[in-house]
């Protein structure tokens, strides 16, 4: 599963097939629009996981470039403070630890605070502070790494675009 439908779902408190988002690219990586009958605010801003912490007052906090990374703006939906460490994915682990220490030092002591953050799982490039050298530089790579690997965004399945709220009709369980 793709990071944007699996952070979607997690943070929507829906699966794909509810909320819209089943891929990274296309209509299938937005939410589906909730049409005509739209309130102020949107049943997935009132039923996301963040919102539903900040109801018995939560404070939550973001450090991540995941909504900028994907075009995913939804996916900052209820957090009080957001803080976009700002090279959609390419930072290390020391550029997100500064943010996420700044924020722990601001909010550390308090009560019922949550925080989520961001130290990117192993995506390509591979990248290490120098201090550590390079301990692999005399170890081949397996076989089956090869420069034919995608760079992100190419070798998604292509789908064919489906018309706003086709598929939301047909589910099952949306509210």
């Amino acid at each position: 599963m793709h990071c944007l439908p699996s952070r979607t779902a997690l943070f929507s408190s829906q699966f794909g097939i509810i909320n819209g988002v089943v891929n990274h690219g296309g209509v299938q990586a937005d939410p589906f629009p909730e049409g005509r009958d739209r309130a102020f605010k949107s049943r997935y801003s009132q039923n996301a996981w963040m919102s539903q912490l900040r109801k018995p007052g939560y404070h939550t906090v973001c450090v991540s470039p995941f909504a900028e990374r994907h075009s995913a703006w939804h996916f900052n939906i209820g957090f009080n403070e957001i803080y976009n460490t700002g090279k959609s994915g390419q930072e290390t682990t020391d550029e997100v630890g500064l943010a996420v220490l700044d924020c722990i030092n601001r909010n550390g002591g308090d009560d019922n605070w949550f925080m989520h953050l961001d130290f990117w799982d192993p995506h390509t490039p591979y990248r290490m502070q120098e201090r550590y050298g390079n301990p692999f530089e005399n170890e081949p790579a397996d076989g089956w790494l090869t420069e034919e690997i995608p760079k992100p965004g190419e070798g998604d399945v292509e789908v064919e675009p489906v018309q706003a709220g086709d598929r939301r009709d047909q589910a099952v369980g949306v509210s």
